[in-house]
């Protein structure tokens, strides 16, 4: 039977080149996938505003502009994190 506990990549010492170079590209995706968010709420926006609105004229709320709002400050707030390099996949939120 094969044994993974003294062999676990988690609790296995690495050198630091290879840490470092592990942290450099989680830092590259992290600020990939922000700006691939970024586009893709800012399309979804565009649509949204160019299409006719399915709503009554009377609703008291709109959900998606609310919805697509949070969803852009969140994606901000994500990007600008990974910009600074504040943001690490263990402190990151996934959602």
């Amino acid at each position: 039977m094969l044994s993974l506990r003294n062999t676990d990549i988690a609790t296995t010492r690495q050198p630091a080149r290879v840490q470092a170079a592990i942290s450099a590209q989680q830092d590259a995706s992290e600020r990939l996938i922000g700006w691939f968010q970024l586009a893709v709420v800012v399309i979804f926006g565009l649509l949204h505003a160019a299409s006719p609105k399915t709503l009554a004229a009377d609703a008291d709320f709109a959900p998606v502009p609310w919805a697509l709002g949070i969803y852009f400050v969140f994606t901000i707030i994500r990007l600008q994190a990974g910009l600074s390099r504040q943001c690490r996949p263990v402190d990151a939120v996934y959602v």
